[in-house]
């Protein structure tokens, strides 16, 4: 089966598009529901520190080379509390650092061609067929 590059590509996007509708969906009703607890006084920063520590326990039992810091334990619970406490300015603070960072290594990529990957174009391919056929 042959596929061209660009039907490849539009299909991976899709993919990507429908993965992150997915991803928002989610996290707005996490957030929902956090934000619920949070306001009825069922969760607080104490308690979704000692959850966070649980989660990352198990993703270190199921993946030995794993191991969290307290300080990352730390940021990852601050984030949740964030989000759970609509706390708008930090949440925008983030968003804009981590904005900053992606223009920083868009803007470095070029810089960096080891991962570059180059595609045949199909006059070349047609050229290789005809090759293998007369060396049959």
């Amino acid at each position: 089966m042959e596929i061209s590059i660009d039907r490849l590509l539009n299909i991976l996007v899709s993919q990507v598009e429908s993965l992150s509708a997915a991803v928002e969906d989610l996290r707005l009703k996490q957030n929902v529901v956090g934000t619920v607890l949070m306001d009825a006084g069922l969760v607080n920063e104490e308690k979704i520190k000692n959850a966070v520590k649980k989660q990352f326990h198990v993703m270190k039992s199921l993946n030995a080379e794993e191991n969290y810091t307290e300080e990352e334990i730390s940021l990852f619970t601050k984030e949740i509390v964030k989000w759970f406490q609509c706390d708008i300015l930090s949440i925008r603070q983030d968003l804009e650092r981590i904005q900053h960072m992606l223009k920083q290594m868009a803007k470095d990529a070029p810089k960096q061609e080891k991962g570059r990957i180059q595609i045949a174009t199909p006059g070349l391919l047609n050229d290789l067929d005809r090759l293998k056929k007369t060396k049959m």
